[in-house]
């Protein structure tokens, strides 16, 4: 088959701190015998920079770069210009290019959304050329956002879906016109239930967690909608080369102290300023505790002043920026605990840093009490939840996890055990391909 996978936001380089999704995906298309095209973009949104030209050459994979509006902040209305720039620019050029014959019409195009502009954009393609269709759904949005807005959450949600309307039309567009639909976590399969009238049909051939882990299990049948989708999870999951080598056992870490860290986004989207409040709490006093922040965003300067407020010093919380490969690993080794810190109401759900603790034996601390990663780690035992926005309760876990050394002990192995059985993205993303083969074979 021809396939066409459009990504803004995943980096082919070598150097990257972890093997983006796409980057596994394309590998995997290529190794079954598909030719690929891997659409991107030309801004790297990671860095806030212009891609190194050299990181699109070397491939298995074709690679067509679309000039992007360049952007600074992750919560900002020109990032949305620039979001919809692309897809305006992609359609334009994709479809000049199978008209003039300079691209052969896809087969099967898989876009990633966020953005959903793209996914519309994809879809009026599909209207002219008549592809099968592929959505994989990496975060909520628009309804994430609505947790951004300064008011409780029955008047964001209200003004939410008011303000983000345009963005919530085009991802309605993209899941009407897709002919099956793939998520990272179950929870954003459930979102779209929301979209009526859609109508989503279960799938087997997800990856091996999605048959044996049901939390938000199955997709309810809506008789009264009229659109049918094939779904199916499969989870990002952990690169092998860090699934090849066993992490230290938490006992042979180092024990100078009591070492959490953070990694990944740090967007006002996330519930950081708790993370630094609990180390301030009382409960905490006299304990030897750090906090690693391995990442960037537009959370930092509050979050460095207010580790200044409370009397934090450099010795105790570290801001690292992003880190490459080696030195995400380096510490990731070092550490006790992973947080994975997002705001009440968020819909952020398996997200890449959870491969990255997990396949570091890292138990984690997340604080939404539902949806699928909190029942994970409720049933396997692999870390803890807390209440958002609560420093009391959060310091008041981290203290018992301080005082049950044996029990963390128990539940790294647990982490890095459900890493191995299923986060091997050697296993996910040859069976993401043949179950899209598959869905299309069933399609003609």
């Amino acid at each position: 088959m021809n396939v066409w996978l459009i990504n803004l936001f995943d980096s082919m380089s070598r150097d990257a701190a972890r093997v983006g999704r796409v980057v596994a995906l394309a590998q995997a298309f290529c190794d079954a015998g598909h030719t690929v095209i891997w659409w991107t973009s030309d801004w790297d949104h990671a860095h806030k920079r212009k891609r190194d030209p050299k990181s699109f050459e070397g491939h298995a994979w074709n690679v067509e770069v679309i000039p992007t509006l360049p952007y600074h902040r992750n919560t900002s209305l020109r990032r949305v210009r620039s979001h919809a720039r692309f897809a305006r620019d992609w359609l334009k050029q994709a479809r000049a290019g199978i008209q003039n014959k300079t691209l052969n019409t896809p087969d099967l195009v898989l876009v990633n959304l966020p953005p959903p502009s793209v996914g519309a954009a994809v879809a009026e393609l599909k209207a002219e050329f008549g592809f099968f269709m592929v959505v994989d759904i990496r975060d909520a949005w628009p309804e994430n956002f609505s947790q951004l807005l300064p008011f409780n959450q029955k008047w964001n949600e209200r003004i939410g879906a008011w303000l983000f309307a345009p963005l919530k039309r085009s991802a309605r567009k993209a899941y009407r016109a897709a002919d099956a639909i793939t998520a990272v976590s179950q929870d954003y399969l459930d979102v779209v239930e929301t979209y009526k009238p859609i109508k989503m049909l279960a799938s087997q051939g997800g990856n091996s967690a999605q048959r044996i882990e049901p939390c938000g299990s199955g997709i309810a049948q809506h008789r009264a909608l009229s659109i049918e989708h094939p779904t199916s999870v499969f989870y990002i999951g952990c690169p092998e080369d860090r699934l090849e080598v066993k992490p230290a056992a938490h006992a042979e870490r180092p024990s100078d102290a009591f070492r959490m860290v953070y990694v990944g986004s740090m967007s006002t989207s996330y519930d950081l300023l708790t993370l630094v409040d609990a180390l301030d709490d009382p409960q905490l006093s006299g304990r030897s505790v750090e906090l690693h922040f391995a990442g960037d965003g537009d959370a930092v300067p509050a979050l460095r002043r207010r580790a200044e407020q409370v009397g934090q010093s450099s010795s105790t919380i570290h801001f690292h920026g992003l880190l490459g490969l080696v030195d995400l690993r380096g510490l990731l080794e070092r550490c006790h605990l992973g947080l994975n810190a997002v705001k009440p109401g968020s819909r952020i759900a398996m997200p890449n840093k959870i491969g990255d603790y997990f396949a570091a034996g890292l138990p984690v601390l997340h604080s939404v009490a539902s949806g699928e990663l909190a029942g994970l780690i409720q049933k396997h035992d692999m870390g803890a939840l807390y209440p958002a926005g609560d420093a009391s309760a959060l310091a008041g876990v981290i203290t018992e996890c301080l005082d049950a050394p044996e029990h963390l002990a128990k539940q790294s192995i647990n982490v890095r055990k459900f890493a191995e059985d299923h986060l091997d993205r050697r296993v996910i993303y040859p069976r993401m391909v043949a179950t899209a083969e598959r869905w299309r074979a069933e399609e003609e």
